[in-house]
């Protein structure tokens, strides 16, 4: 006859009390149809999808308050009830990576588990898991990335230089388990995040740097002044590598600037040392140092140049390949901006036809003012007796004399001519203002139409190209 063993601690010694079987050895009890299963196939499984629930709910708790030993110790109870539950390996992921550190990176530990909660996912569950993953991953990568950008920040010396870099340890195992997983992951806007992210840690470490360097010249001695050049190498470095791995133009751009920076302040330093009159320069580059940091500085351009090339490049293949792809949506935006040039040739129309009527109608104010051809017979007289003047020799002063007389007499009466042109004019306006306004109008929205339908079309042909 089979023995009953006790699933919780294997024990074969069982008693039977008050209708159920008790195991001397844990307490655990078993009903009667239990023990009656158990005396035919040795054991029994015991439902403990009470258990499982109440583990998860801590799991979920603990996970909110970011105490991730929690979440692995009850991840790990759950398994070992259930080794197939998904939400505990990936809960066990998740707790695996956020617990890294770095001296002890346990991503890969994390991608195993994620694995194997994708392997025992049911069916219609996957999409929401693989969304939860995408998302943990994204979030346990940035962190991994800011540990390194703390550590470089805060003190930039060379074995903090190396691990800043050292971005592989990070990206290649969530690299290897999206391949393996067939889970689409765009690793380009991840690694473009942590370039933006450790660009700001070496600038805060080259501030860090300078602030203990000093400000004066008392403080900046040469032993600080050794040390300091170290760590602003190392910045420099640091951002030299990075670079390569930006994929914005704006980024790039960025980091170059930042470089000039760094190296027009590295060739401008000194240490000081106390004398007898203040303080005099004690260390500095010498003019050889100085001529190859300008020099490489002066390569910034040409190099900057390269790389936004290679993205105005990588983006143009895209998009091509993308159209390649989709020659239907082509079509579609072609049609669009072939439209939108139409709209703005008719706008284009419709306004030089507005600006032929305002001037028209500026036109017909000259003309309609009564006094204004009087004005432009003397204007033409004072023209003809100017030239005269000017035309009379140097001992004809009593004939320009004469010829000034009547050109002072002339501009006296333009000048009242005048005023009452003006008048004339403002009285003519008002009759004509509100047609005038109306048309000032139309031009001004008809402007800012044309202006708005031509950035469309710069934008849809942006993207078209």
């Amino acid at each position: 006859m089979k023995k009953i063993t006790c699933e919780m601690c294997g024990s074969n010694d069982l008693l039977k009390k008050d209708g159920v079987f008790e195991c001397q050895n844990c307490g655990t009890k078993y009903s009667l149809e239990e023990a009656k299963k158990m005396l035919v196939d040795g054991t029994v499984k015991i439902d403990r999808k009470d258990d499982i629930e109440k583990y998860l709910e801590i799991i979920v708790s603990a996970a909110k308050a970011e105490n991730f030993q929690e979440v692995e110790l009850y991840a790990n109870k759950i398994i070992e009830i259930d080794e197939k539950n998904a939400l505990a390996w990936f809960a066990k992921g998740n707790a695996a990576g956020w617990q890294s550190n770095l001296d002890n990176n346990r991503l890969l530990e994390s991608t195993m588990c994620w694995s194997k909660a994708l392997h025992c996912c049911e069916k219609e569950q996957m999409n929401e898991l693989v969304e939860n993953l995408l998302t943990s991953l994204s979030g346990i990568t940035m962190y991994l990335i800011e540990l390194k950008c703390q550590n470089f920040s805060s003190n930039p010396n060379s074995a903090n230089l190396n691990q800043l870099l050292d971005i592989k340890e990070v990206f290649d195992p969530i690299i290897e388990f999206a391949l393996n997983n067939n889970i689409y992951l765009d690793v380009k806007i991840l690694i473009s995040a942590a370039v933006n992210q450790i660009v700001d840690a070496i600038v805060l470490a080259s501030n860090n740097a300078s602030a203990f360097f000093g400000s004066s010249k008392g403080e900046k001695t040469k032993e600080k002044y050794t040390l300091w050049l170290d760590y602003m190498d190392n910045c420099i470095t640091a951002l030299k590598v990075i670079v390569n791995l930006a994929s914005s133009k704006e980024t790039i751009e960025n980091i170059f600037k930042i470089l000039e920076q760094l190296q027009d302040e590295v060739i401008n330093s000194c240490s000081y040392v106390k004398s007898d009159y203040g303080y005099d320069v004690d260390t500095t580059l010498n003019a050889t140092a100085k001529a190859l940091r300008k020099k490489e500085k002066d390569g910034y351009l040409k190099e900057k140049q390269i790389l936004l090339n290679r993205i105005e490049q990588e983006e143009k293949e895209k998009k091509q390949e993308y159209w390649e792809i989709h020659p239907d949506e082509k079509e579609a935006l072609e049609k669009e901006i072939l439209k939108e040039k139409e709209q703005l040739e008719a706008k284009k129309r419709k306004l030089d036809k507005l600006e032929a009527e305002k001037e028209k109608i500026e036109q017909e104010l000259k003309k309609n003012v009564p006094s204004q051809a009087e004005l432009n017979s003397l204007q033409e007289k004072r023209e003809k007796l100017e030239t005269e003047k000017n035309n009379l020799g140097l001992f004809k002063s009593k004939e320009k004399k004469m010829v000034l007389e009547q050109i002072n007499d002339i501009e006296n009466k333009i000048d009242n001519i005048s005023k009452k042109v003006a008048k004339e004019q403002a009285e003519l306006k008002k009759q004509i203002e509100p047609d005038l306004f109306k048309i000032e109008d139309k031009i001004k929205q008809l402007n800012k139409e044309i202006e708005e339908c031509q950035k469309i079309i710069d934008s849809k042909e942006k993207e078209l190209i």
